[in-house]
């Protein structure tokens, strides 16, 4: 592939993405400060963490990808009303939010894919078994790993291939 065509690429990755993050975070202030959101809204935010865990797939971006399919399946829990969207689960997911806008702007910076936040993953995984239990999510439910909590910081992992050097973007045909 030549340089322009994966100029291209991955300067609309960083449109798109930030498009998407766009509308994640003005859904999900809204609900953090208590609107309670519509069905149309759930959908809304689901489809833009669904998006942007296909655009991860196809660029290759495996951090990205693991942290919003975490949250799209919380999110997932919430569209099947099994769980709610509190203020509380709100802030977690504008928390996982701004992890995924780091790795996305790192991503299209250094096309390589960025350090998971695996203390935040931890997190959304226990959110995850707390909402399969259709317990609503509170302040005090979701304080028992944020502690632990790193700043939402991104390095690249250590020999990552540049992207340009791959031939296939995934396995999935």
């Amino acid at each position: 592939m030549n340089d322009d065509f994966l100029n291209a690429i991955w300067e609309q990755f960083g449109i798109e993405t930030e498009e998407h993050l766009e509308t994640i975070e003005q859904r999900l202030l809204q609900a953090e400060q208590g609107y309670t959101p519509s069905s149309d809204d759930i959908s809304s935010l689901f489809r833009a963490f669904h998006s942007i865990k296909g655009l991860a797939k196809a660029m290759d971006l495996s951090a990205l990808e693991r942290l919003s399919h975490r949250a799209e399946d919380l999110l997932g829990l919430v569209r099947e009303g099994t769980t709610a969207l509190t203020p509380a689960l709100a802030g977690l997911l504008l928390t996982t939010n701004d992890h995924l806008r780091q790795l996305a702007q790192h991503a299209s910076a250094s096309r390589e894919n960025g350090e998971l936040p695996t203390a935040l993953l931890a997190q959304l995984e226990h959110a995850c078994q707390l909402a399969a239990r259709g317990q609503t999510l509170d302040a005090a439910q979701l304080s028992t790993l944020e502690s632990s909590l790193p700043p939402a910081a991104v390095s690249p992992p250590p020999a990552a291939a540049p992207i340009r050097d791959k031939v296939q973007l995934h396995d999935d045909p």
